[in-house]
């Protein structure tokens, strides 16, 4: 089973954990879909990049969703996941990077009536992918078969994809608001600690040597529309 599918099945275990749970004053919880975005500093990919397709630029997205089980009135348990990718593509060449995580998270809430705040951290693992190819736009038949058998790299097309797992970690503070009793709003800032080491890259499967380490570590922003219940 791959990492992506053991997030996926943890997500759904917390989703289906907390679709049961008892409205009380102390007991509740919900799940629902999130969006993140953060801006980790691809200097590293982008100084193989930019001569040849271009610069991976901006913040990128993560689309998930998670849910939490309140354990007392303060205390709540749960986890999430989400993945998302980001694409340059000039002349023929393109380059696609994506990334993907989940984990397990803590945090203590304060209910004010219908705001809350919180302070909590996650704990997980994480995926990361780079997909690069070179495309021939005029290729014809006996071109396919040679760009098979050639030996070098040299042919006209051409298509990688290195690979990386890595831990992280995510320290927040968060704000929920109830729109209505079992619908809330909620919106977090931290930080996503994710360093990947350079051993950890590979390429179908066989590791590479002399790879450079990359820290996707950055600010980044949250926000969940959660279906449930809370204290009050």
């Amino acid at each position: 089973m791959s990492k992506r599918s053991l997030q996926i099945h943890l997500l759904l275990l917390v989703m289906l954990s907390t679709a049961h749970v008892v409205h009380s004053q102390d007991w509740g919880g919900g799940a629902g879909p999130m969006i993140m975005e953060f801006s980790p500093n691809l200097d590293q990919l982008n100084g193989k990049l930019d001569n040849v397709v271009g610069r991976f630029e901006g913040r990128m997205r993560l689309i998930g969703g998670g849910g939490f089980a309140s354990l007392s009135r303060n205390w709540r348990l749960g986890g999430l996941g989400a993945a998302g990718s980001k694409t340059i593509e000039e002349q023929g060449r393109e380059a696609e990077l994506s990334v993907s995580y989940g984990g397990m998270l803590a945090e203590y809430a304060i209910p004010l009536g219908r705001i809350q705040f919180s302070i909590g951290g996650l704990i997980g693992w994480g995926h990361t992918g780079l997909r690069v190819s070179r495309r021939n736009w005029n290729m014809d038949w006996d071109d396919f078969w040679h760009n098979y058998e050639e030996d070098s790299l040299s042919s006209n097309d051409y298509s990688g994809h290195l690979s990386a797992s890595f831990f992280c970690y995510e320290p927040y503070v968060a704000v929920q608001f109830a729109i209505s009793e079992s619908l809330h709003l909620r919106g977090s800032v931290g930080y996503i600690g994710a360093d990947i080491d350079g051993s950890a890259w590979h390429e179908s499967g066989i590791e590479l040597r002399n790879a450079p380490s990359l820290d996707l570590s950055s600010y980044r922003a949250q926000f969940f529309l959660l279906l449930g219940w809370f204290a009050d």
